[in-house]
């Protein structure tokens, strides 16, 4: 792909995780399996910001990240079904949250829809490849897109992190030489 879909790539902003990762490979006839299985946790600066807690940088701290994936390849075809999960606390609106909770029960179950504070978040996602050599078709995304609502104008600018859209996506790509491939996608 020219540009990958935020949808798939962009739910969760974890970059990275520090933990363990074990993949095993296997056969079962014809077919190739990859299974990978992955724990471990996080701690990210997301970007700095006036919002952020005591103008602090934005962070996104994660526990219990765990991870499964299983792909087969079957001569040209390759399809590929993942999941991650996370306890996630973000605080980029802290200082809100604490604010509407002193509103009573209202306020609070405001803040504690929007919260991202030890909240556990995961992301399903499924791809295909079909690659006979002359030409080439991929296709992959989550059942589930990440979802966000609107608590008002300044919430939805606080919540600008959390996408709720889809895209479709098609494209070709072109071998002209050796190492030099020409690509083009149309996304809406």
């Amino acid at each position: 792909m020219v540009c990958l879909p935020v949808e798939v790539y962009g739910a969760l902003p974890m970059t990275n995780a520090d933990g363990v990762d074990a993949t095993w490979r296997w056969h079962t006839g014809d077919v190739r399996h990859t299974t990978r299985a992955l724990y471990g946790r996080a701690d990210l600066t997301l970007f700095s910001s006036k919002y952020a807690v005591q103008a602090e940088a934005a962070r996104l701290q994660a526990r219990g990240v765990s991870g499964l994936s299983h792909s087969i390849e079957v001569g040209s075809l390759r399809a590929r079904a993942s999941f991650l999960g996370a306890n996630v606390t973000v605080n980029i609106a802290a200082p809100l949250f604490a604010a509407l909770r002193q509103f009573g029960p209202a306020g609070a179950a405001l803040a504690g829809r929007y919260d991202v504070d030890h909240r556990r978040i995961g992301m399903v996602a499924l791809s295909a490849e079909y690659d006979p050599g002359d030409w080439f078709v991929a296709i992959e995304g989550p059942p589930q897109a990440a979802a966000g609502a609107a608590l008002n104008t300044g919430l939805n600018q606080l919540l600008f992190t959390v996408p709720d859209q889809s895209t479709a996506s098609i494209g070709v790509r072109w071998d002209a030489w050796t190492d030099i491939a020409f690509k083009l996608q149309v996304a809406r």
